[in-house]
């Protein structure tokens, strides 16, 4: 009896550790799909400020966020507070952030915007 659980440990012990390293090449190869981002780059974006909500299931917000969805159709994640006056607008948005590629896709974020203009026919009603 003894041996045969000396032997089932043994047989555990071996598929954990070859679990492992499969564990390590799949991240390696996930790794390698994934571009790192690059922080700290500066961007000029233009394109649509659109507010986005998340409901809970009793449908009150849970959670609120604002993307600018440019004239290529990537959407960009914006920080709260000089944003929230221009949704719906039409804008040109300077700040510091970071984009990643991943297979296919672009998700950018931006951490600070230094300026926000309106572009367009948004510009012209303002004046």
């Amino acid at each position: 009896m003894k041996r045969l659980c000396l032997v089932g440990a043994l047989v555990m012990a071996v598929a954990v550790a070859n679990g492992g390293e499969k564990a390590k090449e799949k991240g390696e190869a996930k790794a390698e799909k994934e571009v790192a981002a690059a922080p700290g780059l500066e961007m000029t974006l233009t394109g649509t400020i659109e507010k986005v909500e998340k409901d809970k299931k009793d449908g009150t917000p849970f959670m609120t966020w604002y993307e600018l969805v440019g004239d290529d159709g990537v959407r960009t994640h914006l920080p709260k507070g000089k944003v929230e006056e221009f949704v719906g607008m039409k804008v040109k948005i300077v700040g510091m952030g970071e984009e990643t590629k991943k297979k296919h896709t672009v998700a950018r974020k931006l951490e600070t915007i230094t300026s926000i203009e309106k572009v367009g026919a948004d510009a012209e009603a303002a004046k």
